[in-house]
């Protein structure tokens, strides 16, 4: 679902954050960061148009586990303590769940 071209920036702050501290949770947020649509487009997934706005990716818990070589249970802790730390949403249903990065914008913005 991602533009898989460009970059993403990552501040030094990280070094301070308790994200940075769990190589395991590190490693799902730098995923979280890299994969979410740069700008806002509408895609069809399952038979069914989706808007996905910018800082946001459809997301499957185990497809995601299995990119990252992980146990999706591990995972899917790992990304409730994201939320908990107020740095994605995620909002599901019963076929998929949207991933969204809080404060998309503040990570990624478009000036250089």
């Amino acid at each position: 679902m991602s533009d898989e071209k460009g970059w993403i920036k990552l501040h030094r702050r990280i070094l301070e954050s308790p994200v940075f501290h769990d190589e395991k949770l590190l490693k799902i947020w730098v995923a979280c960061l890299l994969k979410p649509n740069h700008k806002k487009k509408s895609i069809v997934f399952n038979n069914e148009v989706i808007e996905i706005q910018r800082g946001q990716f459809i997301f499957g818990r185990i497809e995601f586990a299995k990119e990252l070589n992980m146990n999706s249970s591990s995972v899917y802790r790992r990304l409730k303590l994201l939320e908990k730390l107020k740095k994605v949403n995620i909002k599901s249903n019963n076929k998929f769940s949207v991933l969204s990065i809080v404060k998309y914008n503040t990570y990624q913005d478009d000036t250089r």
